[in-house]
This record gives structure tokens, C-alpha cells and sequence, in this order.
């Protein structure tokens, strides 16, 4: 399970839900530093959506609650940046199409590609 998603702890420092949540968001910096956006862009999008993650679950104690606000964020951030990857030719897909496809960043050897 993704660490962001755990049940305990329900709250971490500010340090703690920063790491937590670009954990999952910063493996698209390399996928995404491979197109003409840039590593710079990406990890851009990645601190600004961590950083926000951690902002609209902080508690009144000042820790973060680790909650639906909170992995909410990234999810919707890891769907944003799977998308970017996908309109950037980096991406490829798992599935027959038969129960449908998933889009997945980066290009594996061996897996469909789009194009």
C-alpha cells in the first residue's frame, strides 16, 4: 500500500506529509524531464502539488491529518501527471481492451506504446 493511503499514523509533521506525498508524484520526474517540458517544469508541479496536499489537511494542532483531503491531492496529482505523460508520448498502456485499458507513464520495453 502507498504510504500516503496508510490508516496509522492519522497524522504527520510537516516534514513527514512532504516526503509522504512526493514520494508517489516525483517518479513522473523523469518520465516527464525526457520531453520538452523539463525536469525543472516537473518538479515544479510536483512541489506545488505536494505542498498543497499538505496545506488543505493541516489540523489546528499544525499536524497533517492524513485523511481524504490528504490523499485526495495526490491522487488527483498522479492522474494530472499520468495525462501529461500520456499527451507527451510518454506512456504506454496495459490491457487487451476487452475490459478496457490502463494508461501508465514512462515507455517499458515490451508493453504497448501509444502512438
Amino acid at each position: 500500500m502507498r504510504s500516503y493511503k496508510t490508516k496509522k499514523p492519522t497524522a504527520l509533521t510537516q516534514d513527514e506529509a512532504l516526503e509522504a506525498a512526493s514520494a508517489p508524484l516525483h517518479g513522473f520526474v523523469p518520465v516527464l524531464a525526457r520531453t520538452a517540458l523539463g525536469s525543472a517544469l516537473a518538479e515544479r508541479w510536483v512541489g506545488t502539488l505536494t505542498q498543497h496536499a499538505c496545506d488543505v489537511a493541516v489540523r489546528r494542532d499544525g499536524l497533517i491529518g492524513k485523511g481524504k483531503r490528504f490523499d485526495d491531492v495526490i491522487d488527483s496529482g498522479a492522474a494530472f501527471l499520468t495525462a501529461v505523460a500520456f499527451a507527451l508520448g510518454q506512456a504506454h498502456i496495459w490491457g487487451d481492451g476487452s475490459d478496457g485499458v490502463i494508461v501508465a507513464p514512462g515507455r517499458l520495453a515490451g508493453v504497448a506504446e501509444l502512438g
